[in-house]
């Protein structure tokens, strides 16, 4: 019986399940592999929904580009949206190209009325609107889990789904537009559900929430997202379909004089 007991006791706290405790920064950077379109090469539609008052007031429809380039031990993404309808919007396209070493992401807006490409985001314009959306140029960057400091929260449920709640803090809060953030991710595909963002002010801003998730080349992908802004009370949602992982995408197709092309 002794060596019995013994025996269990040595299994139980050598099992991986069970010995392994996943830190904060873990959880973290585990999550940010289920960024939107987040695979070597793709292409997809996307519908925009622009919501006062909980009615779509307006509809846009998007083609997406994405990339994964590999420079030195890095595998950096760049996407390219291009807006299709309505009329007013139509040939807008918005370039983001991932940069190495942690810094802030190259942002591109051509707007075919003044035939003029603008660089967009950066340290003083990432809390800027996104075409009006909901979304600010910075929620429109790829994140890296250094950028913040990570602090492992008590579990909660989100409905059924068991997850782990992460709070970030920036680690240089004078170059974003969040002073913390909150994430419940899903234990088990590390998908994060929703996410709370505060303010500089360190007010609750808004909530971006998973609404939808599919199994795409194996991998759970975010289909559909709403973005809700706690103070205006306005929010916009994205919902992606035809996802093609297979696209044949080079790096040309992410460059500049490519923003032109409908």
């Amino acid at each position: 019986m002794r060596l019995t007991l013994l025996v269990f006791a040595v299994l139980l706290f050598c099992s991986p399940a069970l010995a392994t405790e996943l830190s904060a920064d873990e959880i973290a950077k585990k999550s940010y592999e289920h960024q939107v379109m987040d695979f070597s090469a793709a292409t997809a539609d996307m519908r925009m929904e622009l919501i006062e008052d909980q009615k779509v007031i307006e509809t846009r429809t998007v083609r997406i580009k994405s990339i994964k380039i590999k420079e030195g031990k890095e595998l950096l993404r760049r996407s390219l949206m291009t807006f299709i309808e309505p009329g007013d919007v139509a040939g807008t396209a918005f370039l983001s190209i991932e940069l190495p070493n942690d810094a802030d992401d190259d942002q591109f807006l051509y707007l075919p009325a003044l035939k003029k490409v603008l660089r967009k985001g950066g340290k003083s314009g990432k809390g800027e609107s996104f075409m009006g959306t909901q979304f600010s140029y910075g929620d429109m960057e790829t994140k890296d889990v250094s950028r913040a400091t990570h602090t492992r929260m008590p579990d909660e449920k989100i409905g059924d789904a068991d997850c782990y709640v992460v709070e970030s803090i920036p680690k240089n809060p004078k170059d974003e537009n969040y002073s913390r953030y909150q994430s419940w991710i899903r234990k088990s595909d590390f998908v994060a559900l929703r996410i709370k963002l505060y303010n500089t002010k360190g007010e609750f801003q808004k909530v971006m929430l998973a609404e939808k998730t599919e199994l795409i080349d194996g991998k759970a992908t975010i289909t559909q997202m709403s973005m809700l802004n706690m103070q205006n009370k306005k929010a916009t949602r994205l919902l992606i379909s035809n996802i093609n992982t297979k696209a044949k995408l080079s790096p040309s197709d992410f460059a500049k004089d490519r923003m032109t092309a409908m």
